[in-house]
């Protein structure tokens, strides 16, 4: 059993805040504002809960070549709470705005039950040769802690101002913030949110060959169920022109009802330590898609807030090919081995071992996105707007480079009053691939003392990483069309820095004393 207390103390907004978005910089420069916030400092709150869990296993020899593993667990996430109560809990449906003071955050979840299955199959016919692995298990998050403190956030005034609620807004905001023209603006929680869960399932065949070596091949997949999600609620309803809530602005909402599923055909091929060699190689082909989450506290944006399954698309991580080999290879010169095995070249050339991690990947998703007006969204809801696609035309530039990757001709300003038709993260980035290696030695100097020197290049071939492109691409207004500059541009590596994967070319030398 495992049982925890969280203990959360932080602040969304300690101090009071305000700001102001232009759409434009035409906008900007004539102080034609598209929306505005004030939020007024809240100090540091405090929230807590407290996490429950239990589980029970067994694994059962069925026969000589089959193994079965069996499991259930139980988990229990009690509800968020602030320790003095200064919280305040919205609710659009039930209580028409703000909730009496001491209403719960949400619901409780109480049937988080999670079963596991696992089989291994050695067939005695295949003579121990060939194993068949399969398992399916079921998983549950509580989200991540922070993701509950928008009650207690909401506790004091928080305002939201729109050019679609205020045709005049300016800067500064004095004349909008009297009693008439604020619009609340909290945070909520969806009060009858579920837990997440995932399951995950895959059937593996391991092959064992000769000369030492193992091929396997399998299926992986996944689904997520009830994960977090993002929505902006209170938004202008289309048939009337007015919002839900009146004295309401539009607001953030924080639900558990997004979806996303991971498909792969997983390969390997696999070589003891054995005759001076170790080798593995693992390919992956794969697919993730989601239609607002990739997991318990991220979001994917979503651009009409009244149809998220419109946005099911590739997820921000989405590698489609991904490939990984390491190696560890006893060079084959000095005593005992098959080359130079006496005298000084065998002393000189012998005990030297080569080692190496070469890793490659297809590009990341990319989300073309562009800046709208609220007034010209029917539901007045600027945020994550994407635009048309031009048929025919496509969206990559035709002399592809880092500084010229997407078309800007494959992209229109949607119609007043309609969403753009291009699918979220349809675009993406450049591929990647890297070369690590390693040549050491062990150089004994008395009996007990030795002396291991090694040499390392990372990224060999001093091949750039690149980041993926900008996917701004701007407003689309005038003519021609006023196109975000940055967009299509890539503009550093994903490492500036001195170490770690995707950093430019650098050698070592270690010298270590063993003894």
């Amino acid at each position: 059993m495992d049982v925890r207390r969280i203990r959360l103390d932080n602040s969304g907004n300690t101090l009071t805040t305000s700001s102001v978005t232009y759409a434009s910089n035409s906008d900007f420069i004539n102080n034609k504002a598209d929306s505005a916030t004030y939020l007024q400092g809240e100090g540091v709150v405090g929230n807590r809960r407290t996490f429950a869990a239990g589980f029970a296993q067994d694994e059962i020899r069925v026969t000589p070549d089959v193994t079965l593993n069996l499991g259930l667990r139980y988990e229990y996430y009690s509800v968020a709470h602030e320790i003095f109560d200064r919280s305040a809990v919205v609710d659009i449906t039930a209580c028409g705005g703000f909730c009496p003071k001491g209403t719960p955050y949400y619901d409780p979840n109480t049937k988080d039950f999670a079963p596991r299955l696992g089989l291994a199959w050695a067939p005695a016919a295949l003579h121990g040769q060939t194993v068949i692995r399969t398992g399916y298990g079921m998983y549950y998050g509580g989200n991540q802690n922070d993701d509950f403190s928008d009650p207690a956030e909401s506790a004091v005034p928080r305002y939201s101002l729109s050019s679609s609620d205020f045709p005049a807004l300016a800067f500064p905001l004095v004349a909008f913030l009297n009693p008439a023209n604020q619009l609340f603006s909290p945070k909520a929680i969806d009060r009858h949110r579920k837990d997440l869960y995932y399951e995950n399932w895959d059937f593996m065949i391991q092959q064992r060959l000769p000369q030492d070596w193992l091929i396997q091949v399998g299926y992986t997949g996944g689904e997520g169920h009830h994960l977090f999600d993002r929505y902006t609620v209170n938004l202008i309803n289309p048939l009337t022109g007015q919002r839900p809530l009146a004295g309401f602005g539009s607001f953030g909402l924080k639900a558990n009802d997004g979806n996303n599923e991971f498909n792969a055909l997983q390969v390997g091929i696999n070589h003891r330590f054995t005759k001076g060699l170790l080798f593995q190689t693992n390919y992956m082909w794969s697919h993730g898609i989601a239609d607002a989450s990739i997991g318990s506290g991220e979001s994917l944006s979503i651009e009409n807030m009244a149809c998220r399954a419109c946005d099911r698309s590739s997820t921000s991580v989405d590698v489609r090919h991904n490939m990984t080999t390491n190696f560890v290879y006893d060079l084959p010169f000095g005593r005992g081995k098959q080359f130079l095995t006496s005298g000084t070249a065998s002393r000189v050339f012998g005990g030297w071992e080569f080692s190496g991690i070469v890793t490659a990947r297809s590009g990341l998703p990319v989300n073309i996105t562009m800046s709208r007006k609220s007034g010209d969204l029917l539901d007045g809801n600027a945020s994550s707007q994407r635009p048309n696609l031009v048929p025919g035309v496509s969206i990559y530039a035709a002399n592809q480079s880092i500084t010229n990757w997407f078309n800007p001709a494959a992209f229109a300003l949607p119609a007043k009053g309609t969403w753009g038709n291009a699918g979220r993260f349809i675009a993406y980035g450049p591929s990647a691939y890297e070369f690590d290696n390693s040549l050491q030695k062990r150089f004994p100097l008395t009996e007990r003392l030795a002396l291991n020197f090694r040499a390392s290049a990372y990224n060999l071939f001093n091949n750039p990483i690149f980041s993926s492109p900008s996917g701004s691409i701007g407003s689309l207004t005038g003519s021609p069309a006023s196109v975000n500059g940055s967009f299509g541009r890539i503009n550093s590596i994903i490492n500036t820095g001195a170490v770690g994967s995707g950093a430019p070319r650098r050698f070592e030398f270690m010298f270590r004393a063993e003894f």
